[in-house]
């Protein structure tokens, strides 16, 4: 018989897991007799409740806030269920990909963007009993949320991230990406700056460029690099001193001549917690929070910027234009960086990234990126001396037009020659049986997520001439030897010897642990030919 659980909408995220194998769905509004949604399968009950808000409280209304790539709506891996529209004709998409729980948390933020609270909604849903009926007769729009991660793909997890980062950006425009080191936390906010872009300011790849901008903070960064700064300018024979915009301003100035027609400009600050963030900031801290012209402030050099002939946006006042974002990227564990402090640390979001999370899709980025560049070696784009990688007579005069298309099959080609999956699956393996080790075995030393060994400690400089078991242990053996023993031995320094060696070793043995799940002694030559 079917476990029947009820909550609200506002429940704590415990009592939410307990909805995973959810089969039948109900929402309800508080102390109404009539369900506000209803239906058998989970799926449709979210389009019915969807549709419920539409008509009662009417979704168009919150269209500035809502946007349209808020929410995601798939039904299963197997049938995508059609999008909701709204009144004003946007779209509106929200759904059970990840499971009943994932959709609860969707719901939840949806109510509270629209000024509703979530403990008026009550959810009523029956969990699936346990059966050993044929899998064809289970509902194929309720997988659970477990089954779901699992049978993602890496590029699927990736993108799952990456959205989700996308849609804390259009609610609050400031956000801080944490995460052990070597993550990919630089990589994915170059990558989500450059989509945005290229779709919603609708330039071209060669122009991308001027819509996003980097920087590294470090300790001898301050106000007068970020915001603006006098600095030293030859009149004649003799050298004054002028005000000068700031990275920042900079930035801002070209962002509030493009505000009104909605072009993004994005600011990646790599490493944000290595300056003195409130030497940096100064008096930004409150514009941050409040935006707009309407919340212009006095800067330090404001006097001098009425004295200045040329015409300047902010002579008046400074503010941050709505259309710039903000994306920091910073590890929490390093012991000779500043710290957050509390009144600047509220103005951002938070989200961590989770190595075993993004690791093989980014192991595999970096194969690819090695691909590319063996390509441009001139014996993998002729056809005289190796006949493994010549892709034929009739691609090698292919016109110039197809040289895209050639280089994508020859990109191909040299992926499974050279067996490049195998090595991408072992070493993502072994990275992420590692990162297990020290959640089981680090808590004696403080270490936990925040400690994991990220995919850019396995970055090759070159690939292998074949990929085989031989090939792979050395490369995991070098990898090991000059990359991760370092690191791990810096994290547990000061701890008794003993204890340490132990957790050194035992962090080995579950490194070179392969995808077959037996072991290889550390330093040895695996079998030839063994899980190929």
């Amino acid at each position: 018989m079917a476990e029947r659980v009820e909550l609200f909408l506002n429940a704590d995220d415990e009592t939410i897991k307990n909805l995973t194998d959810t089969e039948n769905l109900k929402i309800y509004f508080k102390d109404q007799p009539d369900p506000a949604a209803e239906g058998k399968k989970a799926a449709h009950a979210v389009k019915s409740f969807l549709q419920y808000l539409d008509k009662t409280y009417g979704l168009s209304e919150h269209k500035e806030k809502i946007k349209e790539e808020a929410f995601t709506y798939y039904g299963s891996k197997r049938e995508r269920v059609g999008v909701i529209k709204l009144k004003n004709g946007d779209k509106l998409e929200i759904g059970l990909k990840y499971g009943i729980p994932a959709f609860i948390k969707e719901i939840n933020k949806l109510l509270r963007i629209m000024g509703l609270n979530p403990a008026d909604f009550k959810v009523v849903a029956e969990k699936k009993a346990k059966s050993q009926d044929n899998e064809e007769d289970v509902n194929p729009e309720d997988t659970t949320e477990q089954g779901d991660e699992n049978d993602m793909s890496s590029e699927e997890k990736f993108s799952k991230i990456k959205n989700e980062i996308k849609q804390i950006l259009e609610e609050n425009k400031q956000i801080v990406l944490t995460g052990a080191p070597g993550v990919g936390k630089t990589y994915m906010a170059i990558e989500i700056c450059q989509e945005i872009i290229k779709k919603e300011n609708g330039v071209d790849e060669k122009n991308i460029g001027e819509y996003w901008f980097f920087i590294q903070f470090h300790p001898s960064y301050d106000y007068t690099d970020f915001v603006e700064g006098l600095r030293p300018e030859e009149k004649g024979d003799s050298i004054g001193f002028e005000r000068k915009d700031g990275l920042f301003m900079e930035i801002c100035r070209k962002a509030a001549k493009e505000e009104k027609s909605g072009k993004k400009y994005f600011l990646i600050i790599d490493e944000i917690n290595r300056a003195d963030l409130s030497k940096v900031f100064g008096e930004l801290m409150y514009c941050l929070e409040y935006r707009g012209k309407k919340y212009r402030i006095k800067t330090q050099y404001s006097n001098l910027m009425k004295m200045e002939k040329k015409e300047h946006v902010f002579k008046y006042g400074f503010y941050i234009p709505e259309n710039v974002y903000i994306i920091g990227t910073m590890n929490d564990i390093d012991r000779s960086v500043e710290t957050f402090d509390f009144a600047l640390r509220r103005r951002f979001f938070w989200y961590e990234i989770k190595a075993n999370d993004v690791m093989e899709h980014l192991i595999g980025e970096m194969m690819n990126e090695l691909l590319d560049k063996l390509l441009e070696d001139k014996k993998y784009k002729s056809n005289g001396n190796s006949t493994e990688t010549s892709s034929g007579g009739n691609e090698q005069t292919a016109s110039q037009n197809d040289e895209e298309e050639l280089k994508n099959k020859l990109k191909n080609k040299l992926y499974k020659l050279l067996n490049i999956n195998k090595l991408t699956k072992e070493l993502s393996e072994s990275a992420k049986n590692l990162n297990q080790a020290i959640d089981e075995r680090g808590s004696k030393f403080g270490l936990d997520a925040r400690y994991h060994v990220g995919p850019a400690y396995f970055k090759l400089t070159k690939l292998p001439e074949k990929v085989d078991n031989e090939s792979i242990q050395q490369i995991k053996e070098k990898i090991w030897r000059y990359r991760i023993e370092p690191l791990l031995r810096e994290y547990v320094r000061g701890y008794d010897a003993g204890e340490v060696e132990d957790f050194i070793k035992n962090l080995r043995e579950a490194y070179e642990k392969s995808n077959s799940g037996k072991n290889s002694e550390p330093g040895s030559k695996a079998a030839e030919g063994q899980g190929e």
